[in-house]
């Protein structure tokens, strides 16, 4: 079982399995692991297993977690041996594993020594309601040697388990039936622990030393793998296919049996078993049995990764349910009540959470913020990436002497705290609602329309996108709100929506469908534009996020 080692630190030396996931480290007494050490926080970090991997995730404590040296920055995968430093504790995370080599043979299997079935006759399922003699025939053993085993494996399988608690508890179950002195399980899926070009990985084992080494032949894979065989060796010290296989040799194995992890549909990997008793070989009964349990099992691992799967994508929904709900919550939840003015906002996303951004924020001296921005990309990251923006404009926007000024903060703020492929557009404007003045800065955004009396104006960049260079130079635009007069803020989504024959909403026919309605309130004209969205692509879901804004002069 993994665990840590303590080789450092003001608690004894020992070694600590990681029995549970999380496993918490940390000052305060009720931690798996407790540390008592002032440069230490009450619940310093975490470990957690998932899917055969254990993590290191530092809780953003004040003296750093370290990996070999390296400071703990995100969640960080654990390899056998690496130094784990807190503090003055110093811990070795240990990670036995079993590995699988593969000898190279000749490709036939043909020797006297050596016993194939096919998982046709290995399929439990087959022989139900089958007579005694029926089922002999057909198996060349007797029932009665087979089904109290069987039985005793199909009670133990019906409680539900983990794919590791699973896999420990079949070759215990094999080990009680059959006579082997080590037993191996290996998957084809990306769930076990250790690679291999085969792809077959070692997902449990009984009776090997850590770090040993289960060598099987490449053709018996195949066999078993690819041909659906059950194999038995009867002695492979005599068999040519080991002669290439010196571990083999030296540790006397005599016997081997390896069966396919066959579900009825796809072999899932195999179950292998060898002993090395002087003068004992495993019998035929001994590999239809395991073949049988074999079949069991992959049945049961095939289950028990659809409930993992459904599980994860359940827990998957419901962590973005909330992720949706706390971002809609960033929003503006009530618009503000300035005299002479209407105020409107909507955003949708085309996933759960998205990256478009709005909001408006009275500045308590007779002027009011009004900021839109898109977010490169979609989904999760560019959700989170927005709820930083949103808390960076609320923090600094009451001290900057501009909005170019602001737009230069936000830009430093996006550098250090998102990756290069990560980059915001937005318009941010300050209103002043007794001269109906418009001060604003377009990092990079849709040019946001302006509509008076007169033709409508675009309001266009006035410097680069934020969160892109650090050299980056914003510039302050001027305008104003003439009685009637109003502002749309609008996304990407919007205008570059496409129908059916890959024909683009384009600007020109949101520019149309606001002046159609430009005498209506804000709200009125944001339904018209979304009514001609819905016509225009005949369909209901969105490619991508889109938010309009309406800022009404009445």
């Amino acid at each position: 079982m993994p665990s840590l080692k303590v080789e450092r630190g003001k608690v004894p030396d020992r070694i600590l399995a990681l029995s549970k996931s999380p496993f918490t480290i940390g000052e305060d007494i009720a931690n798996d692991l407790s540390v008592k050490d002032h440069r230490l926080s009450q619940r310093h970090a975490i470990i957690t297993y998932r899917r055969g991997t254990h993590y290191l995730l530092d809780l953003e404590s004040n003296a750093r977690t370290h990996i070999n040296d390296a400071a703990v920055r995100r969640e960080t995968a654990l390899k056998s041996g690496d130094k784990i430093t807190l503090g003055d504790l110093e811990v070795r995370f240990l990670d036995p594993i079993t590995r699988l080599t593969v000898a190279e043979s000749p490709p036939p299997i043909s020797s006297v020594s050596t016993v194939a079935i096919g998982s046709d006759k290995l399929v439990l399922a087959r022989y139900q309601g089958m007579s005694d003699d029926g089922f002999a025939d057909h198996i060349g053993t007797d029932i009665s040697a087979l089904f109290p085993a069987l039985s005793e494996v199909a009670a133990a399988l019906i409680s539900d388990y983990e794919l590791d608690d699973l896999g420990e508890l079949l070759l215990d179950l094999v080990l009680r039936v059959v006579p082997a002195e080590r037993a191996a399980l290996l998957l084809r899926i990306s769930w076990g622990r250790e690679e291999h070009a085969d792809g077959l990985k070692v997902q449990a084992t009984r009776g090997f030393e850590d770090n040993a080494e289960i060598t099987i032949s490449r053709t018996i894979i195949r066999e078993v793998c690819d041909n659906k065989k059950a194999i038995l060796t009867l002695d492979a010290q005599a068999d040519l296919r080991f002669r290439k296989s010196p571990s083999i040799l030296f540790e006397g194995i005599g016997s081997i049996i390896c069966v396919p992890l066959w579900n009825n549909q796809e072999v899932m990997g195999m179950i292998y078993l060898d002993t090395s008793t002087p003068g004992h070989s495993f019998t035929k009964s001994n590999l239809r049995l395991s073949g049988f349990i074999a079949n069991m099992a992959a049945i049961k691992i095939d289950n028990t990764l659809l409930l993992a799967d459904r599980m994860d994508k359940k827990r998957i929904e419901d962590q973005l349910a909330v992720g949706a709900e706390i971002q809609r919550k960033l929003l503006p939840q009530n618009l503000p009540a300035i005299d002479g003015y209407e105020i409107s906002g909507t955003s949708e996303s085309c996933f759960e959470v998205g990256g478009d951004y709005y909001d408006f924020i009275e500045k308590g001296d007779g002027s009011l913020a009004v900021v839109i921005a898109d977010i490169s990309g979609k989904g999760i990251g560019a959700a989170l990436l927005m709820a930083a923006l949103q808390a960076s404009v609320r923090a600094l926007i009451f001290s900057s002497s501009s909005p170019a000024e602001l737009a230069e903060q936000l830009n430093r703020v996006l550098l250090e705290n998102s990756t290069s492929n990560r980059f915001a557009t937005m318009f941010y404007a300050e209103i002043d609602t007794e001269s109906h003045a418009i001060e604003y800065v377009n990092c990079g955004h849709n040019p946001v329309l302006l509509a008076g009396s007169g033709a409508t104006e675009l309001l266009q960049s006035t410097g680069p996108v934020i969160g892109l260079l650090e050299d980056a130079r914003f510039g302050n635009g001027l305008g104003q709100l003439e009685p009637g007069g109003l502002m749309l803020l609008y996304t990407d989504g919007i205008v570059e929506l496409t129908n059916e024959q890959g024909e683009e909403y384009g600007g020109a026919r949101l520019i149309s469908h606001l002046e159609a309605n430009r005498t209506c309130g804000g709200r009125r004209i944001i339904q018209a534009i979304r009514d001609s969205m819905d016509l225009f692509s005949h369909s209901d879901r969105l490619s991508d996020d889109t938010t309009l804004v309406v800022i009404k002069r009445c």
